[in-house]
């Protein structure tokens, strides 16, 4: 994806926003909680997500690097970490047009500061998704940072999404006890 057509993407979604009069959004993605709920629609949305570190593939990396929502991609040698924090458009995923397979699967587009936050992640490339976890149980790759839910689920999420005409997320990174940051500080201290 160029640059110019990245530009035209976070227009879009900052439109919808700016109609919707601020910062409302539809969908909150807690990222140590691997939950994503919300509404869309008058639809409750409630479902299992994983994103970064190779989760939903065949070896996910749980170690306290893979969710920094700072790590970048290396091929062959670093999983990408968890999507940065702040707002997202969820675009319809009738308009995805890449080159991943298995619909649906919807793009999500930054319009909080991301790009200026977390500039060493791939926006343009290797636009971030939500997309299903991979079939392949030995060799599948699964998340460099994109948002991971399971078919079912995924189902029913983006077709709200798509009756919606889009939708607003934030992705969060606030910890609580009992969540997997807790998980993961309670090993390291046993360690």
């Amino acid at each position: 994806m160029a640059i110019a057509q990245m530009a035209s993407l976070i227009k879009e979604g900052k439109q919808v926003l700016s109609k919707r009069g601020g910062t409302k959004f539809d969908l909150v993605y807690y990222v140590w909680k691997d939950a994503l709920i919300g509404s869309i629609g008058g639809e409750s949305i409630r479902v299992h997500a994983q994103s970064g570190g190779g989760r939903g593939g065949a070896h996910p990396e749980n170690t306290f690097a893979s969710y920094s929502p700072y790590r970048k991609t290396i091929a062959g040698k670093q999983r990408g970490g968890v999507i940065p924090p702040g707002l997202w458009f969820v675009r319809q995923p009738s308009l995805y047009t890449g080159e991943m397979k298995g619909p649906p699967i919807s793009e999500l587009i930054p319009i909080g500061d991301q790009i200026a936050d977390f500039g060493e992640r791939e926006y343009c490339a290797a636009p971030f998704l939500i997309h299903g976890p991979s079939r392949d149980k030995e060799k599948g790759k699964g998340s460099d940072g994109c948002i991971i839910v399971g078919a079912k689920q995924r189902h029913r999420l983006l077709k709200a999404v798509e009756r919606a005409g889009g939708a607003i997320l934030l992705v969060s990174v606030i910890v609580e006890e009992g969540d997997n940051f807790s998980k993961n500080l309670k090993l390291a201290r046993t360690a």
